[in-house]
């Protein structure tokens, strides 16, 4: 896939996060993601999420600890910002459910 289409890609999940009115679209479309990937620490508690958002070309993740969307692809790497506030919600409320199960 040119580097153009995955910068592309990157940018169109950043933009659909930007318009989520709220929590609860936030929420909504959290439960659309493909996989959930938590690192946790020896003493149980959740370090940092990655969202898997497309797999196969490219394979992209949002990584809600350092708000950014990355593409990997064919050995190269790609980053875009994601909108923080969005992330940060998203990373507090997976903690909660995580300690709550």
């Amino acid at each position: 896939m040119p580097e153009i289409d995955r910068l592309s890609k990157m940018v169109g999940y950043r933009d659909q996060m930007r318009k989520l009115p709220d929590e609860e679209a936030l929420i909504t479309w959290l439960e659309e993601v493909i996989d959930i990937e938590l690192t946790v620490g020896m003493d149980k508690r959740v370090r940092g999420v990655h969202l898997l958002l497309a797999f196969g070309g490219p394979t992209v993740w949002l990584n809600l600890l350092l708000n950014r969307i990355e593409a990997f692809s064919g050995g190269e790497n790609h980053y875009v910002y994601a909108p923080g506030e969005k992330c940060d919600f998203l990373l507090e409320y997976i903690k909660k459910q995580f300690s709550q199960g």
